[in-house]
């Protein structure tokens, strides 16, 4: 259900079956509820801007879920807990438009999440960064960015994992991005990326070196 409050402000709200069959072979069309373990609540609130003349464009959304499942312990084996949760910022803002109009403009982004650390192994996720969308007269499509990932690693599953003889697990794997997209034709997106990454064994609770990665994502729109 969603509830448009203003023009600018909307709240929504969900329910649906939390059922692990779901993914078992041969289930692919199944539509009963047999195997569920529970419901999952999620629920936002968003906020929509055009500020200054130029209707420089910004979303801001706050939101959440509650799992009613008895769910796994992150950090002690074989124990089980009743319910699970989680919540989340999403903001993003074009601080200035580089022709007047919402269509061009530097946009500021920003993430932050934190999850149940009975049952979560990634406790908590941010990123910030910083989009040029239109940089340029001649190519008023493309657009170059630059981000900041960090998964932050659940420290209960931490200090359990160390005690069992992984003395190098880390608290968190961090990875920073530069990428610029260029719109070859209307249905053509080609994006090449860097990104280094920081403490990429910390979910195989291991040291791993850190390391570069080259890439490169292909859109076509229908």
């Amino acid at each position: 259900m969603k509830v448009n409050i203003t023009p600018a402000l909307y709240a929504e709200a969900g329910v649906f079956d939390s059922n692990p069959t779901y993914y078992a072979h041969n289930n692919g069309l199944k539509v009963g509820m047999s195997g569920s373990t529970g419901a999952i609540i999620p629920f936002e609130v968003g906020y929509t801007t055009a500020l200054g003349d130029a209707k420089l464009p910004g979303h801001y959304k706050v939101g959440g879920y509650y799992d009613t499942s008895t769910s796994a312990d992150a950090a002690v084996p074989h124990q089980m807990g009743d319910g699970r949760y989680g919540g989340y910022i999403l903001v993003d803002q074009m601080l200035f438009s580089f022709n007047g109009t919402p269509s061009r403009g530097l946009i500021a982004m920003a993430q932050v999440s934190y999850s149940d650390p009975k049952t979560a192994v990634f406790e908590s996720t941010m990123d910030v960064g910083l989009i040029a969308q239109g940089l340029f007269d001649a190519r008023p499509h493309d657009f170059m960015a630059i981000g900041y990932v960090r998964a932050g690693l659940n420290n209960r599953t931490a200090r359990a994992k160390q005690t069992l003889n992984y003395p190098n697990a880390t608290t968190g794997e961090g990875v920073i991005e530069v990428g610029y997209g260029l719109q070859v034709t209307p249905w053509l997106l080609i994006h090449p990326n860097v990104q280094y990454i920081m403490d990429p064994g910390t979910f195989a609770y291991k040291h791993i070196p850190n390391a570069w990665v080259f890439g490169a994502q292909t859109k076509i729109f229908f």
